[in-house]
């Protein structure tokens, strides 16, 4: 199956995301108005109101990322799937909720956050290095520190979307321990290096291309309210701002996320593992904390 056909085919996990987001929204600008009310009314208690507004928002704000890993997980799982089976699950809602089970595949999700942490880590001490090599080329050439300081920026855009990658590696080998196959994973990753570099170019030329023209809009608006002292405006204008950022996460970081991980699955099964350089080896200290943490989890399993 093609990317755009499994984004299609998923556009269910776009509509809940969004569902999410506009929640997310709402529970924000609604945290703020009250705030800004109660100050008002009680000026005395004002940071009194600000730490308890402050605290409920903050426990909502843990439960609403939560949520939002499981369902992106979820969308991972059965694009991962589509892409290595050649078809959708069938009933795609409850496959995802088979596959993000945490107990059972990570334990907890604070076990799944230390260890993505670590591989986002690992990834961009490794990109790093590689980088190094590009600009060291490129400033042979006319205008290459220009080019080396464009592809830097796709490149930290891209190294964003490793964390799922690596989840759907993770979820087409669910029977290896996480810490093994997210570390197989990465490898994989870096072993189709270019690849996924060019896959990544096009697609993070969206995000590029998107806040730019909307970043301009905005900016006008709400300079142009304010230059005119039409303080009524701002709010309409932040709220689109904030409508903007939810329809981009659910859209465009959907799209991004389907491509890569449809153009890594497409070659991962059929990918020859092999190990780091020693040269990057011994740069990256994270990727050798993943390996210490594969090896320990396969002696306490032994």
């Amino acid at each position: 199956m093609k990317a755009n056909e499994i984004f299609s085919k998923t556009i269910k996990f776009v509509w809940f995301k969004i569902g999410l987001g506009i929640l997310h929204t709402i529970v924000a600008i609604l945290a703020l108005l009250i705030l800004t009310g109660l100050v008002t009314i009680a000026e005395s208690l004002a940071i009194v109101w600000v730490i308890i507004i402050g605290f409920l928002y903050g426990a909502f704000a843990i439960i609403y990322q939560a949520i939002e890993f499981l369902l992106k997980a979820g969308h991972v799982a059965v694009v991962s799937s589509a892409t290595v089976n050649g078809k959708v699950p069938e009933d795609m809602v409850n496959y995802a909720k088979q596959k993000v089970d945490v107990m059972q595949n990570f334990k907890s999700i604070t076990a799944f956050y230390f260890l993505f942490m670590l591989v986002r880590g690992a990834a961009r001490q490794i990109a790093n290095v590689v980088m190094s090599v590009t600009s060291t080329v490129t400033t042979v050439i006319p205008g290459g520190s220009a080019i080396s300081s464009l592809m830097r920026s796709f490149i930290k855009i891209f190294l964003g979307t490793i964390p799922e990658i690596i989840l759907a590696y993770t979820f087409y080998k669910d029977n290896q321990r996480r810490e093994k196959a997210a570390l197989d994973g990465l490898r994989i990753f870096f072993k189709n290096f270019k690849l996924m570099t060019k896959s990544a170019f096009i697609t993070s030329l969206l995000i590029v291309v998107f806040w730019a023209v909307f970043l301009i809009v905005f900016i006008g608006a709400l300079f142009t309210a304010l230059i005119n002292f039409n303080f009524l405006a701002v709010l309409p204008i932040l709220i689109i701002f904030f409508i903007a950022k939810v329809l981009k996460n659910a859209f465009i970081d959907s799209w991004i996320m389907v491509k890569m991980v449809h153009t890594y699955m497409s070659v991962a099964p059929n990918t020859q593992l092999q190990e780091l350089d020693f040269e990057m080896y011994r740069k990256c200290s994270k990727y050798r904390r993943l390996e210490e943490r594969a090896i320990e989890q396969k002696s306490e399993v032994a």
